[in-house]
Protein backbone atom coordinates (compact mmCIF):
# COMPACT_ATOMS: atom_id res chain seq x y z
CA UNK A 1 0.00 0.00 0.00
CA UNK A 2 1.26 3.11 -0.90
CA UNK A 3 0.34 7.07 -1.15
CA UNK A 4 2.21 8.42 -4.09
CA UNK A 5 3.22 11.55 -2.71
CA UNK A 6 5.06 13.62 -6.05
CA UNK A 7 5.12 17.03 -4.74
CA UNK A 8 4.25 19.43 -1.58
CA UNK A 9 0.83 20.14 -2.83
CA UNK A 10 -1.80 17.46 -2.43
CA UNK A 11 -3.70 18.92 -5.99
CA UNK A 12 -0.16 18.53 -7.57
CA UNK A 13 0.47 15.16 -6.24
CA UNK A 14 -2.87 13.68 -7.67
CA UNK A 15 -2.63 15.74 -11.24
CA UNK A 16 1.00 14.34 -11.79
CA UNK A 17 -0.96 11.16 -11.46
CA UNK A 18 -2.16 8.79 -14.25
CA UNK A 19 -5.58 7.25 -14.42
CA UNK A 20 -4.23 4.04 -12.85
CA UNK A 21 -2.31 5.24 -10.40
CA UNK A 22 -4.58 7.76 -9.39
CA UNK A 23 -7.41 5.70 -8.77
CA UNK A 24 -4.94 2.68 -6.64
CA UNK A 25 -3.80 5.92 -4.70
CA UNK A 26 -7.59 7.50 -3.94
CA UNK A 27 -8.74 4.14 -2.44
CA UNK A 28 -5.64 3.13 -0.70
CA UNK A 29 -5.60 6.63 1.06
CA UNK A 30 -9.30 5.82 1.72
CA UNK A 31 -9.08 2.52 3.19
CA UNK A 32 -5.97 3.65 5.20
CA UNK A 33 -8.05 7.22 6.87
CA UNK A 34 -10.46 4.65 7.46
CA UNK A 35 -8.45 2.01 9.24
CA UNK A 36 -6.61 4.80 10.98
CA UNK A 37 -9.95 6.76 12.61
CA UNK A 38 -11.96 3.58 13.55
CA UNK A 39 -12.92 1.56 10.69
CA UNK A 40 -11.80 -1.68 9.63
CA UNK A 41 -8.57 -2.26 10.49
CA UNK A 42 -5.60 -3.23 7.96
CA UNK A 43 -4.27 -6.70 7.47
CA UNK A 44 -0.64 -6.02 8.16
CA UNK A 45 0.78 -2.90 9.47
CA UNK A 46 2.09 -0.42 7.46
CA UNK A 47 4.66 2.26 7.37
CA UNK A 48 1.94 4.48 6.27
CA UNK A 49 0.14 4.46 9.31
CA UNK A 50 3.24 6.44 11.13
CA UNK A 51 3.74 8.55 8.03
CA UNK A 52 0.21 10.01 8.90
CA UNK A 53 -0.06 9.44 12.23
CA UNK A 54 -1.86 12.43 13.95
CA UNK A 55 -2.12 14.19 10.57
CA UNK A 56 -5.62 12.00 9.95
CA UNK A 57 -7.20 15.48 8.89
CA UNK A 58 -4.03 16.03 6.45
CA UNK A 59 -4.84 12.35 5.12
CA UNK A 60 -8.61 13.18 4.51
CA UNK A 61 -7.73 16.18 2.62
CA UNK A 62 -5.29 14.05 0.42
CA UNK A 63 -7.91 11.20 -0.35
CA UNK A 64 -10.00 14.90 -0.77
CA UNK A 65 -7.51 16.37 -3.59
CA UNK A 66 -7.34 12.61 -4.88
CA UNK A 67 -11.08 12.22 -5.49
CA UNK A 68 -11.54 15.93 -6.93
CA UNK A 69 -9.10 15.20 -9.65
CA UNK A 70 -10.66 11.55 -10.50
CA UNK A 71 -14.09 13.16 -10.63
CA UNK A 72 -12.86 15.79 -13.36
CA UNK A 73 -11.25 12.21 -14.85
CA UNK A 74 -14.44 10.76 -14.86
CA UNK A 75 -13.38 8.54 -12.33
CA UNK A 76 -15.57 6.62 -9.61
CA UNK A 77 -13.37 6.24 -6.55
CA UNK A 78 -15.18 3.60 -4.22
CA UNK A 79 -14.44 3.20 -0.76
CA UNK A 80 -15.47 2.02 2.84
CA UNK A 81 -16.77 4.94 4.67
CA UNK A 82 -16.90 8.43 2.62
CA UNK A 83 -14.00 10.50 3.07
CA UNK A 84 -15.95 13.69 3.47
CA UNK A 85 -18.21 12.51 5.92
CA UNK A 86 -14.67 11.00 7.73
CA UNK A 87 -12.96 14.70 7.63
CA UNK A 88 -16.08 16.40 9.13
CA UNK A 89 -16.57 13.52 12.02
CA UNK A 90 -12.72 14.36 12.85
CA UNK A 91 -13.26 18.28 13.05
CA UNK A 92 -10.17 19.89 14.08
CA UNK A 93 -7.76 21.99 12.09
CA UNK A 94 -6.42 20.99 8.56
CA UNK A 95 -2.45 20.86 9.19
CA UNK A 96 -0.28 19.24 6.60
CA UNK A 97 2.49 16.08 8.13
CA UNK A 98 5.82 18.35 8.42
CA UNK A 99 7.55 15.59 5.80
CA UNK A 100 5.39 17.01 2.85
CA UNK A 101 7.79 19.76 2.02
CA UNK A 102 10.84 17.44 2.06
CA UNK A 103 11.91 17.23 -1.31
CA UNK A 104 13.97 14.08 -0.60
CA UNK A 105 10.88 12.21 0.46
CA UNK A 106 8.89 13.76 -2.44
CA UNK A 107 11.92 12.59 -5.27
CA UNK A 108 12.03 8.96 -3.60
CA UNK A 109 8.49 8.67 -4.74
CA UNK A 110 8.77 10.14 -8.26
CA UNK A 111 11.74 8.26 -8.32
CA UNK A 112 10.28 4.86 -8.06
CA UNK A 113 7.29 5.96 -10.38
CA UNK A 114 9.94 6.58 -12.84
CA UNK A 115 11.46 3.17 -12.50
CA UNK A 116 8.40 1.54 -12.10
CA UNK A 117 6.72 3.07 -14.81
CA UNK A 118 9.12 4.59 -17.22
CA UNK A 119 6.88 5.68 -20.09
CA UNK A 120 4.36 7.38 -18.10
CA UNK A 121 6.01 9.25 -15.67
CA UNK A 122 9.31 9.95 -17.23
CA UNK A 123 8.13 12.40 -19.38
CA UNK A 124 6.20 13.80 -16.32
CA UNK A 125 9.15 14.75 -14.32
CA UNK A 126 11.94 15.00 -16.83
CA UNK A 127 15.64 13.43 -16.73
CA UNK A 128 16.68 15.44 -13.32
CA UNK A 129 14.12 12.67 -11.42
CA UNK A 130 16.47 10.08 -9.89
CA UNK A 131 16.07 6.91 -10.92
CA UNK A 132 17.90 4.35 -8.24
CA UNK A 133 16.57 6.07 -4.98
CA UNK A 134 14.80 4.00 -2.72
CA UNK A 135 11.46 4.60 -0.83
CA UNK A 136 12.52 7.18 1.98
CA UNK A 137 9.35 6.78 4.48
CA UNK A 138 8.76 9.54 7.03
CA UNK A 139 7.76 8.27 10.61
CA UNK A 140 6.40 11.12 12.42
CA UNK A 141 7.30 11.10 16.29
CA UNK A 142 5.47 13.18 18.86
CA UNK A 143 7.13 16.47 18.98
CA UNK A 144 5.89 17.22 15.29
CA UNK A 145 8.89 16.19 13.71
CA UNK A 146 9.81 12.92 11.38
CA UNK A 147 12.55 10.57 11.06
CA UNK A 148 13.09 8.83 7.84
CA UNK A 149 13.89 5.62 7.20
CA UNK A 150 14.00 3.03 4.70
CA UNK A 151 12.71 -0.60 4.76
CA UNK A 152 14.82 -3.41 4.88
CA UNK A 153 13.89 -4.85 1.11
CA UNK A 154 15.38 -1.13 0.03
CA UNK A 155 18.67 -1.17 3.10
CA UNK A 156 19.89 -4.58 0.90
CA UNK A 157 19.25 -2.55 -2.17
CA UNK A 158 21.21 0.11 -1.00
CA UNK A 159 24.02 -2.42 0.15
CA UNK A 160 24.42 -3.56 -3.41
CA UNK A 161 24.17 -0.78 -5.33
CA UNK A 162 21.02 -1.60 -6.97
CA UNK A 163 19.93 2.02 -5.04
CA UNK A 164 21.43 4.99 -4.02
CA UNK A 165 20.87 8.15 -2.41
CA UNK A 166 23.13 11.49 -2.23
CA UNK A 167 25.10 11.73 1.29
CA UNK A 168 22.71 14.52 2.62
CA UNK A 169 19.96 12.44 2.41
CA UNK A 170 21.48 9.66 3.56
CA UNK A 171 23.07 10.95 6.45
CA UNK A 172 19.37 12.13 7.64
CA UNK A 173 18.08 8.20 7.14
CA UNK A 174 17.12 6.52 10.75
CA UNK A 175 18.85 3.35 11.98
CA UNK A 176 20.58 2.17 8.73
Amino acid sequence: MLTWMTRASFLDSARDLDDDLLTLTAQQSARLLDAMTGGEPLPKSTPLESMWASYEVGLAGYSLALMAEAGLRGIVIFQSRDVLQIAEELGGEFVRPPWVDDTAVLRSHRSNAVRRWPGKYKKVWGPKTPKAWPYLWPIVDDEGGYEIRLSKHDKGLLKSGARSLPDDVLERIASQ
